[in-house]
């Protein structure tokens, strides 16, 4: 099994090298590295001799050869493909530029010789999607294993390795040898071909026949060694020697032996001999149909050239032959062998996906086929493909020059989901037909335009208006797909201009103090593309100058309406208050059957509120239109006060997930989600990303977390860790905010004394919103952009501080009174971004507009 350990360690001193300069300058000269490799290692090569059983240590050091090159974050992994270390890599610093790495070996090795290589990765991401130059790179190892308290190992002849052969004479009776080799593996090579032991290797005490073979030898004498050699290092060597008679025929060299890929071109060889005697006209003929020779006579000394040509029917395996050197007295067999070895047909990939891993990408895909014959070539097919996938070759030649197949996808007509077949590639060489097998796939996911928020808050006061939004709309397999979009409703406007979205309301004629709801529907040109989330508007139509409410009732958890100006209150009881954000009246309640009530949300078009019902364990959802009970969804963990809920909207399909990550819903149906630890949930407006960030903790954590859903992925909602971690400097962490357009994530935490800005696509810091000497324990973004950034502080002129989109200071506010703070988390804009809302310590509700 591959093995992967990361050396958490290397990361931090390989990033922290900078552009620095030459090394630690040890005494011993390290071997230049491969051309181009990141790191030198010394020694080269790990080598060791190990007793089974048994941990050992073993050193080496890495250099940096370019420090330049490392201009970020470092992730280094250490992979073990044959288990030989432990996942205990440890690093030293020697200087900026030098490491000693301390690796331990596995004391399950058994007793052997291990050779390999371990291989050596530096990446820029913690999933190695990247890599730095020069990486990846070889560290080769070499281990001996040897077993404790053995007896020594041995091996002896029962009589000497000795023979007088006649030349052409069959070979001796074999000889044996006794090995002794207790727990040990051995093997046993000579250095002469006719000395051939019956076996090349073994385990453990056994007999070996070792044979005398003259075959292809000339007359005289011959010595060679018998070498036996145990896996812990020791060593045998059996003397041998073999005198060969003569012949009248002597032949310059031993038997003919040709070895071939088959189906590739073979070179000849020459033969050389001599005849003893008066008698020199020779002949030469081969049994084989195989084997050719020219010249077929002459004069002694002679030489003949053996030629080898395959034909259709030969496969490959062993085949051997006689050629027959004859004159009128006297005769000799030569042997000659011919060993084909089976051609590979080999395709770059093993398998072709079309439509990408979401089914929204319909790119061709190409693999390289190629056939190791050289540059001979030879027919290939494929099996039949699919109605729902093209290539642009299914028949032809195919040699060592790669032939390259082309795969397209046919759409039209195909169901949404996932379907995958096997398909053949063959070709036939000569006897041999060779498969390369292919799984070709295919997922479509429905096509869709999108548009980058679904819920839009509008206002007209005495004082000041917002009523203009722009958004985006996107099509999710960015082709760029044709649309119009149309409104319900006379007094908003809805403009297509390029890939935005321009909403406009006009309030005149709507009557005073009301909300008007408008919806907005895309309308895309071609039929085969979807527009599934219609775009909900609202228009608070107000005649009342700003002035700031406070309410004095007490509740426990706050929430602002995204397209209404109202938020939503409870104090855990059965009821869940509703008020007008602008007048501060209460409008209306929604009755909930529980007495103990947790977090609410809404989704982001407005049109759900959902809520814990932590006594009987489920989640209750309401309908904000009509106030009344759509659906309660049970829930299988424990439920608590501190147990959150998050809408979200992964490419426009609705789902909430739960707290412990195990089970979201939608559209009625359960789907599976992935363990989330405990915390703060937030999720951008266009549904690709989570965040979380742990609660109280004395060193925050914060997640990221990209999202998905496709009708082709097998599991459908697709969750996955991105980036995050402990955050050192940061402590008992109290909320977070995304902002409208996704690119920055806010966090509030007690220390530091500030709010933190953070770039979104790997969780890097942007900037700090200082919040004075207040502990920040409330942060939200409104629909324009501007951050706030609440504390708990007493006696302070402000509590809460408001910065622009780019961490520019704008104003200061107070809104809980002088000797009273901000219920953490309990701090809401309100959905047109112009009024700031929040529970204050001494059981009241405050209302401050703040404008556009």
């Amino acid at each position: 099994m591959l093995k992967q350990w990361p050396a958490l360690l290397l990361i931090t001193l390989l990033a922290a090298c900078g552009g620095g300069g030459g090394g630690g300058g040890g005494a011993t000269p390290t071997p230049p590295p491969p051309a181009g490799a990141a790191l030198s290692f010394s020694p080269a090569s790990v080598s060791a001799a190990l007793t089974a059983g048994v941990s050992s240590t073993v050193s080496v050091a890495a250099s940096v050869n370019r420090p330049a090159d490392f201009d970020g974050a470092v992730f280094a992994f250490i992979i073990d493909a044959s288990g030989v270390i432990l996942p205990d890599a440890q690093l030293q610093q020697r200087s900026t530029t030098d490491y000693l790495a301390v690796l331990h070996t596995a004391p399950t090795l058994g007793v052997g010789s291990y050779q390999g290589n371990l291989t050596v990765k530096l990446c820029r991401d913690s999933a190695c999607a990247a890599q730095y130059p020069g990486s990846p790179m070889q560290l080769p190892y070499s281990f001996q294993v040897v077993a404790l308290d053995l007896p020594p190992f041995s091996a002896a002849s029962a009589v000497a390795l000795s023979a007088s052969l006649a030349l052409d004479g069959l070979a001796a009776a074999p000889i044996n040898v006794a090995i002794k080799a207790e727990a040990r593996n051995w093997s046993a090579s000579s250095d002469a071909v006719w000395l051939k032991p019956a076996a090349a290797a073994g385990s453990g005490s056994a007999n070996l026949a070792v044979t005398l073979d003259p075959s292809g030898l000339a007359e005289g004498r011959y010595s060679a060694t018998l070498t036996l050699a145990a896996s812990d290092g020791q060593k045998v060597l059996l003397p041998a020697a073999l005198t060969v008679l003569p012949s009248a025929f002597h032949v310059d060299g031993s038997g003919i032996v040709f070895s071939a890929i088959n189906g590739t071109s073979i070179n000849p060889k020459t033969i050389k001999f001599t005849v003893d005697g008066a008698d020199l006209r020779w002949n030469a003929a081969s049994d084989a149909a195989w084997l050719r020779a020219s010249p077929t006579a002459g004069l002694a000394p002679g030489q003949t050239t053996l030629s080898v040509s395959t034909s259709s029917n030969m496969a490959s395996g062993k085949y051997t032959a006689r050629l027959g050197l004859s004159t009128a007295s006297s005769s000799r067999a030569v042997p000659v062998e011919l060993n084909l070895i089976k051609p590979t047909l080999k395709l770059s990939v093993a398998s072709i996906e079309l439509g990408g891993p979401y089914g929204r990408d319909f790119t061709p895909q190409s693999l390289a086929m190629n056939l190791n014959t050289g540059a001979n070539g030879y027919p290939w097919s494929m099996s039949p493909l699919p109605a729902w996938a093209t290539a642009n070759v299914a028949t032809g030649n195919v040699s060592q020059d790669a032939t390259t197949l082309t795969f397209s996808a046919v759409s039209n007509g195909l169901a949404l989901g996932s379907l995958s077949v096997p398909l053949n590639l063959g070709a036939r060489v000569n006897g041999d037909f060779l498969l390369a097998p292919l799984t070709l796939s295919i997922k479509r996911d429905q096509r869709k335009l999108l548009a980058s928020q679904i819920g839009v808050a509008l206002a007209a006061t005495p004082d000041w208006s917002r009523l203009s939004r722009t958004l985006t709309v996107g099509d999710n397999y960015a082709l760029g797909a044709s649309w119009t979009a149309q409104s319900d409703q006379g007094w908003l406007s809805a403009v297509a201009s390029g890939n935005n979205l321009v909403l406009t309301a006009n309030p005149a004629g709507l009557a005073a103090n009301s909300i008007n709801l408008a919806s907005v529907k895309i309308v895309p040109a071609d039929p085969a593309v979807s527009a599934p989330e219609s775009i909900t508007v609202a228009l608070w139509n107000g005649n009342t100058v700003k002035q700031g409410h406070t309410v004095s009732q007490f509740y426990t958890d706050l929430l602002a309406d995204p397209v209404r100006p109202l938020v939503y209150a409870h104090n855990g009881s059965s009821a869940i208050d509703i008020y007008n954000v602008y007048t501060g009246q209460k409008t209306g309640s929604i009755g909930v059957p529980s007495t103990a009530l947790g977090q609410m949300a809404v989704n982001a078009g407005g049109g759900s509120l959902f809520v814990y019902d932590i006594l009987n364990r489920s989640v209750l959802q309401y309908n904000l239109a009509t106030l009344a009970s759509t659906a309660s969804f049970p829930v299988t963990s424990p439920l608590s006060s501190a147990s959150r809920l998050q809408v979200i909207r992964p490419n426009g399909i609705e789902a909430l997930l739960l707290q412990d990550g195990a089970t979201v819903l939608t559209s009625n149906a359960w789907l599976s989600g992935i363990a989330l630890p405990a915390g703060e949930l937030a999720a951008s407006a266009d549904g690709k990303r989570l965040y979380l960030q742990d609660r109280g903790a004395s060193t925050n954590t914060l997640l990221s977390y990209s999202l998905d859903y496709s009708a082709a992925a097998p599991n459908n909602l697709l969750i996955a860790r991105q980036y995050g971690g402990p955050r050192s400097g940061n402590s008992n962490g109290q909320d977070l905010a995304v902002s409208p357009d996704g690119s920055r994530l806010y966090t509030a935490s007690a220390t530091p004394a500030q709010c933190v800005a953070l770039n979104t696509l790997d969780l890097s810091i942007v900037n700090y919103l200082p919040a004075v000497q207040a502990r920040p324990n409330n942060v939200e973004v409104g629909s324009d952009g501007r951050v706030y950034c609440g504390g708990a502080i007493n006696g302070s002129p402000s509590d809460v501080w408001q910065y622009d989109a780019n961490g520019a200071a704008l104003k200061q506010f107070r809104l809980a009174p002088p000797q009273k703070q901000l219920l953490a988390r309990q701090m809401v804009v309100s959905g047109d971004g112009m009024v700031l809302i929040a529970l204050v310590d001494d059981g009241s509700v405050v209302f401050l507009p703040i404008g556009p």
